[in-house]
């Protein structure tokens, strides 16, 4: 399964919007993969812990896990109604929930009145106010044989809402913004995270800006602002679907395609 996300915002604005002084800049990415490291934040994992800036792997790797990184899907995602219930995924969100930035993320549609078998066209879904937008997360730590630490995380997602169900029927669990006085909660451990996420998935996503962007998005070893030009002329005349009237199967690969 691949998805991709980018993560290009200025180190100042990103600081801004979450209130929290970045440790050292980090490197525009524009097609981040699953597998790949990404910045979360998180409440350090120690008595007093404060909350802080990571680099984790992107793509869950549960501390019990004896096969480790590479073997099996990646669990880049995790279906935020039953993460509680999954072994996977349950002891990650009860102890370690995390955020994740985004600046943007990308999901495929077929253009209205296409063929099954029809390029799909790539978009860019951002916030509608510019701003990062923050995604809730779980995160573990596998220890590999020698004894190294690997954290990793997986991002929690739930049904499409409005916006998004035009062109995917998932789309990411979100606060509001980096601001959002829910993210306090979200990072200490001591929280009932079940109950956490239930509050969440009531209320809805930030307002969101689709538009529709390069297929260089398709190959993971693009990675540069070029992928956010708009489509060629022939392709920006394909308005965007019609929403669908019940859930369609996922036949491209997604960032937002659970994997439990």
């Amino acid at each position: 399964m691949c998805g991709r996300f980018r993560f290009n915002h200025p180190a100042a604005e990103v600081e801004a919007a979450f209130g929290l002084e970045l440790p050292a800049p980090l490197p525009p990415r524009y097609n981040i993969a699953p597998t790949q490291p990404v910045p979360v934040l998180f409440r350090e994992p120690v008595k007093g812990g404060k909350t802080a800036w990571t680099v984790m792997r992107w793509g869950l790797v549960p501390m019990w896990s004896r096969e480790g990184p590479g073997q099996g899907p990646p669990l880049h995602n995790a279906r935020a109604e039953t993460a509680a219930t999954k072994p996977t995924f349950r002891n990650a969100l009860k102890r370690h929930r995390c955020v994740v930035p985004a600046s943007g993320f990308y999901e495929w549609s077929l253009p209205k009145d296409s063929p099954k078998t029809a390029p799909k066209q790539p978009w860019s879904v951002s916030a509608s106010t510019g701003e990062p937008l923050a995604f809730a997360a779980i995160w573990d730590e596998w220890n590999s044989p020698d004894g190294s630490p690997l954290w990793s995380c997986s991002i929690l997602t739930l049904d499409a809402n409005d916006q998004m169900a035009r062109i995917h029927h998932r789309m990411p669990l979100m606060f509001e913004n980096g601001r959002d006085v829910r993210i306090e909660a979200w990072l200490d451990p001591a929280a009932d995270g079940d109950k956490l996420v239930r509050e969440l998935l009531r209320h809805p996503a930030p307002d969101l800006r689709l538009a529709p962007i390069s297929t260089l998005v398709n190959n993971a070893r693009f990675d540069g602002p070029e992928i956010l030009a708009p489509p060629s002329a022939a392709a920006e005349k394909a308005a965007l679907p019609k929403r669908p009237r019940k859930k369609a199967a996922a036949a491209e690969p997604s960032l937002f395609d659970d994997q439990a």
